[in-house]
């Protein structure tokens, strides 16, 4: 099979792939998460300062070159928010967000699609003038509207969140191979060899993406759930409730320390990045409600248990529960 992850990189010289399931086998505990939000206002002061002081240095630049082409460093990235306070509000937010609700990125930030408009004129508008490149929401990002505050007083609602790779099989082609090299050992067990025409092959299957939605609720007590409350709040109004798309919100949780000095082995992983809190919420749904796998699946519509005992990490969860439940034997 190929080797995708050199193309990655090419790509994208910051990304590293993760694997969440082998980073969280336990629930890190809400001191560290709340630790990993105060960290937050600090970092984004001192990335919108790099901001503004390479904006700065540019306008310096102009001036002293008026109508001179000049090469100027690479940019610091700009952050949203057209203020400190704001901008602390979003990324704090944004934390919250990813862990409270145990999504996807893309099912918070939604995806868009391009479509091509073509452009006619004439009289019978035959002829073909240009071609227009639009975007238009596949799935449309959660808003602070899909969050209902007034139906219970101990809980919050999340209504009409959607749900990814959820697929229906419509047909199917057949794949064929004389070559057991082109057979990954880890799919060996889809291909069947035909001992007539000497040749391995499998069913390729075509699927139509499905569009699902689910509806579920987190308690208002949690520690992270004010800073949840004053994203919503400050983004009432807005199209999301998270600007920017997912490679900006995996840059700024590299940003992040992860803290290894002070937890120590509590700490696993070496960056900080979004699906690393929907295996957290996972898990912190196991240790703290102490939830089975079945209920877990049913809070957040997964199909599998396998999938879900993956994020849990049972074996750091039954540690703990033997712990919490330890009777005294005598030595």
């Amino acid at each position: 099979m190929v080797d995708v992850e050199p193309l990655f990189k090419s790509l994208r010289p910051d990304y590293e792939r993760h694997a969440a399931t082998k980073d969280v086998n336990l629930f890190v505990g809400w001191d560290y998460m709340q630790d990993l939000v105060k960290q937050v206002e600090a970092l984004v002061i001192k990335l919108r300062r790099e901001r503004a002081e390479w904006e700065e240095e540019v306008k310096r630049l102009k001036r002293e070159n008026p109508g001179k082409w000049f090469r100027a460093d690479r940019p610091p990235r700009e952050l949203p928010g057209s203020t400190d306070e704001e901008s602390v509000t979003i990324h704090q937010g944004a934390i919250a967000l990813f862990f409270l609700t145990g999504c996807r990125a893309s099912e918070i930030l939604g995806i868009k699609e391009k479509k091509e408009v073509p452009v006619y004129k004439g009289k019978r508008k035959k002829k073909l003038v240009k071609t227009i490149v639009t975007e238009e929401w596949l799935i449309k990002p959660l808003r602070a509207t899909n969050f209902r505050l007034d139906l219970d007083p101990r809980y919050v609602y999340v209504e009409g969140c959607p749900v990814l790779k959820r697929y229906k099989k419509v047909d199917y082609d057949v794949v064929r191979t004389s070559e057991p090299d082109h057979v990954a050992p880890s799919h060996s067990a889809l291909w069947h060899f035909d001992r007539e025409e000497r040749v391995f092959e499998r069913r390729k299957w075509m699927t139509k993406r499905l569009f699902c939605y689910r509806t579920f609720y987190f308690r208002k007590d949690e520690p992270l759930v004010p800073y949840l409350l004053k994203l919503i709040d400050l983004r009432k109004n807005e199209e999301s409730l998270l600007p920017g798309k997912y490679y900006y919100w995996y840059w700024f949780m590299r940003q992040l320390d992860p803290m290894k000095e002070k937890y120590g082995a509590r700490v696993r992983w070496k960056w900080i990045y979004p699906h690393w809190f929907r295996a957290q919420r996972v898990s912190q749904l196991a240790v703290d409600y102490d939830l089975s796998l079945h209920e877990i699946s049913q809070w957040g519509e997964w199909k599998s248990i396998e999938v879900v005992n993956a994020y849990v990490g049972l074996t750091g969860v039954i540690k703990q529960k033997m712990d919490r439940g330890r009777p005294q034997f005598s030595p």
